[in-house]
């Protein structure tokens, strides 16, 4: 991530990735927007492997949604088109297990996710909630944690 002061050069390379920053003094105050910078967020260096990808994606009728996304903290996880049990993976954006697996059931359901380890909160980042039902399906979900 890096902060960048705008100068009205940028190409569409840089613009199309960019969002505006925000910052605040310190944790408990409220958020200022900051007038003619942005932040851009790319991926440096080599990636070590790739989690999750099929050569032919199947449609599955399992769906699962994340809100609020970006969270500060909790994110109830919606599920529908399941086909019993339903097990929810919480992995950080390299792949690896960070919270404990929930099996919940129910053809659809919520389950409140509360975006921590052993009763610590997980730092923030890019998480990806993946669901699988009986039958297979799978469904994922990005989660954007701020604290």
């Amino acid at each position: 991530m890096r902060a960048h002061a705008l100068t009205g050069a940028e190409g569409a390379d840089f613009t199309s990735s960019i969002g505006p920053m925000w910052t605040r003094s310190q944790n408990g105050q409220p958020w200022n927007l900051e007038a003619e910078r942005a932040l851009s967020f790319r991926v440096i260096g080599d990636t070590t492997s790739v989690v999750g990808v099929e050569s032919t994606p199947r449609r599955s009728p399992l769906e699962l949604r994340a809100t609020p996304n970006p969270a500060r903290g909790a994110s109830v996880l919606a599920w529908s088109g399941a086909v019993g049990r339903v097990t929810l993976e919480v992995l950080d954006a390299r792949g690896r297990r960070v919270a404990d697996d929930a099996i919940v059931t129910g053809a659809s359901g919520r389950y409140t996710w509360t975006a921590s380890r052993s009763g610590r909160p997980l730092p923030a980042g890019l998480y990806f909630v993946r669901a699988t039902d009986a039958e297979g399906h799978a469904a994922l979900a990005r989660v954007v944690l701020i604290r």
